[in-house]
């Protein structure tokens, strides 16, 4: 009698193991989905590389991909006032100074939770770097130290 119970019980673990072996080879599946989307963000990146626009580039670009922004102060302004990245992924920042009628210099100053992300006050004409990673998603500010009021702006971080 117990012949048949251990043949019975042999019988239902290799129809387990064979339900096992087959989700493997679905999860495959989901894999080759998962390269066929990759595929498909790599070519999305490339359309808005082509077209220059600072912000479609920067939201589509990888996070594994360094990203360079420029952004320039004229006539008591940043040229833009939303700058969007990918958290993890490296940036460079380039002031652009040509406001020459300014009373004081600019700077651009990324504010990031407890972090002071900043380029050196300069006066016009005059060009200062700042490169960063910021891993933690949200919003955060950036401002010009000497023009508070009139030049800020906020830096988004996607995930």
């Amino acid at each position: 009698m117990r012949i048949p119970r251990l043949a019975t019980a042999l019988a239902l673990l290799s129809l387990l193991l064979a339900a096992c072996g087959g989700g493997d080879s679905s999860g495959s599946d989901p894999t080759a989905a998962t390269t066929s989307t990759t595929s498909t963000a790599t070519t999305a990146t490339t359309v808005p590389t082509s077209t220059t626009a600072t912000t479609a580039s920067t939201a589509s670009t990888a996070p594994s991909e360094p990203l360079e922004i420029t952004v320039i102060a004229n006539a008591l302004a940043f040229d833009t006032d939303v700058i969007t990245i990918k958290a993890g992924q490296e940036v460079t920042v380039t002031l652009n100074n040509k406001d020459s009628t300014a009373d004081d210099g600019h700077n651009i100053h990324f504010f990031v939770g407890e972090r002071d992300i900043l380029t050196p006050i300069e006066e016009a004409p005059s060009v200062d770097s700042v490169t960063f990673t910021i891993d933690t998603p949200g919003e955060y500010d950036f401002f010009c130290d000497t023009h508070l009021v009139e030049m800020q702006g906020k830096l988004i971080v996607e995930s």
